[in-house]
């Protein structure tokens, strides 16, 4: 028989150890999370792509989270040179289609 956290049944040390099991989870993924970050970060140093096809400059904004078909993946904020609209790509969809500028 398998008990949830909210089971009555449930010890307080066994709440207190689920807890704790669960803030180290996610201790961990934050950790991993701001790893992720600091690679994506240093894929940037001169934050300014070209689009392969249109030729046009763009800026690097900041790494950010997008979903796509359910799941979350890494992606880029960008925007167009000298505009206000921002745009967001996955991640390895940015990098197929733009360049660093050179």
């Amino acid at each position: 028989m398998t008990t949830s956290k909210h089971d009555p049944s449930f010890s307080d040390e066994e709440q207190k150890k689920f807890r704790r099991r669960q803030q180290k989870i996610r201790d961990a993924y934050r950790e991993r999370l701001q790893k992720e970050e600091a690679v994506a970060l240093s894929q940037f140093p001169d934050k300014i792509f070209v689009h392969y096809r249109n030729g046009e400059r763009y800026i690097f904004v900041d790494p950010c989270w997008i979903q796509v078909d359910g799941r979350w993946g890494r992606a880029v904020l960008y925007r167009k040179e000298g505009g206000m609209d921002l745009y967001v790509r996955p991640l390895k969809e940015f990098f197929e289609k733009f360049t660093q500028a050179k």
